[in-house]
């Protein structure tokens, strides 16, 4: 916010002084493959990302096959750079789709395999995400409560 638009919200508000510290960072999709050796995260823009948030805020919404893929195989790179993102300060969130189909859409997901998903990040036991990134969300589910 610039000083002109702070000093609007706080007349419009009521408020003498901002109730918040204005700050930018980066929002990043995350969509490539975390390439790994001997369980170090190599993959190169992951690796910038990760140095990126010694400058900037910076959140990653990291994607496997278009949420949390279920092989150990697959997420074990994941984990790997997972953990050294956050370990460099990046928020790391999961990536969790609604739609069926990709790339040719056909219908939204059903919201009890969304909330499979969801829970597939919040337990994997090898790493930690702070959050869930929820791609194309529809206001069709009937009765969605999460």
């Amino acid at each position: 916010f610039s000083e002109i638009e702070t000093s609007e919200l706080s007349t419009a508000h009521n408020v003498t002084t901002p109730c918040f510290e204005p700050k930018g960072g980066l929002l990043i999709p995350l969509y490539s493959y975390p390439q790994t050796t001997d369980g170090e995260c190599t993959a190169e823009f992951w690796v910038v990302i990760g140095v990126s948030a010694s400058l900037v805020n910076t959140i990653a919404v990291v994607n496997p096959y278009n949420g949390p893929d279920a092989t150990l195989a697959v997420m074990s790179d994941y984990n790997i750079c997972i953990d050294f993102l956050r370990d460099a300060g990046v928020e790391v969130v999961g990536y969790v789709g609604t739609k069926e189909g990709y790339p040719y859409i056909y219908a939204y997901r059903d919201i009890q395999h969304v909330k499979d998903d969801i829970d597939l990040w919040a337990n994997n036991p090898y790493t930690t995400i702070d959050g869930i990134f929820i791609d194309e969300v529809t206001d069709r589910w009937p009765d969605a409560r999460f």
